[in-house]
């Protein structure tokens, strides 16, 4: 009878533990988007305790450590910060929370943490506004091992990948022919360029900036009927993480692609634009005040 009791105390102990400190999903997990641009977001955890640590890396663009990641049960939380081009402040938190159920986890974006405020001033009043959540996209994410399951498919899909030097993938046909790649600060750099027929010299550039976790093409397809109406040239780099992030994406980032279409293209010098979208847009903003003359 003693022992009977001792080992359904031991296990109530072990039950407890496991629920204190949540699942155990250290390991590789991958999700494919279905919203948007085909993209596959790879997440490699470690769990102590109910904290989690680990990186993100959104369609190939390099890894980015989480922050404030935590298992709670089988609900999972973690963070993606945004900072300025020069990486010495905070812009910006995207908060995934997900569900875990097995080998599977449901993972929602959140733009904002929710509650989130800011302070609203005009004149001499000054009011908090209740921002809430904003909730983007949900991803579905599985166990590496069990991605596995589906090993023919997969290989087709690399066959036809390994003809593309980088690992984030476009639908649209013909892309190849508009990607350029600039060596920069030690590495080959992504860009996309679009030229129209008949395009007369000088033609004005216009500098694209796409949004976190997306890439280049995803904005020349967006212009493209507008450029060839137009007549302007379009240049779109990938950012260098899933995020625009640090003096990599900076001004002389942006200035060296530009100037490699110069080079290129009949481009009119006093007749450059910039147009950003979503993280995009912050680093344009950025950048306008940043490497703006002094008056």
């Amino acid at each position: 009878m003693k022992l009977k009791m001792y080992l359904a105390g031991t296990v109530l102990i072990l039950a407890t533990a496991m629920t204190a400190s949540g699942a155990d999903v250290t390991g590789e997990w991958i999700a494919e988007r279905t919203v948007g641009p085909p993209q596959q977001t790879v997440f490699n955890f470690t769990v102590n305790g109910g904290t989690l640590t680990g990186t993100i890396n959104a369609g190939g663009t390099g890894d980015t450590e989480i922050s404030d990641g935590k298992i709670e049960g089988d609900d999972i939380s973690f963070a993606l910060v945004r900072t300025t081009v020069d990486a010495a402040k905070e812009i910006s938190r995207n908060w995934y929370r997900g569900k875990i159920s097995g080998d599977e986890i449901i993972f929602t974006e959140l733009q904002l943490p929710p509650g989130t405020t800011i302070s609203v001033t005009v004149g001499d009043n000054t009011k908090a506004v209740a921002l809430g959540s904003i909730r983007g996209y949900t991803l579905v994410a599985k166990r590496a091992h069990f991605q596995q399951e589906n090993k023919q498919e997969k290989q087709e899909m690399s066959v036809a990948k390994e003809k593309i030097p980088v690992t984030r993938q476009q639908t649209i046909a013909g892309y190849e022919q508009h990607q350029r790649i600039l060596p920069f600060d030690g590495q080959d750099r992504i860009y996309y360029v679009y030229v129209p027929d008949n395009v007369a010299a000088p033609t004005p550039l216009i500098l694209l900036l796409h949004g976190a976790g997306n890439n280049g093409m995803s904005m020349i397809n967006a212009w493209k009927n507008l450029a060839d109406e137009k007549k302007v040239i379009l240049v779109a780099p990938n950012s260098l993480h899933p995020q625009w992030i640090g003096s990599a994406d900076g001004p002389e980032f942006l200035r060296s692609v530009v100037e490699a279409v110069k080079a290129a293209h009949p481009v009119d010098g006093r007749g450059v634009y910039m147009f950003g979208h979503s993280a995009g847009a912050v680093v344009a903003l950025y950048v306008a005040v940043l490497d703006s003359p002094s008056s």
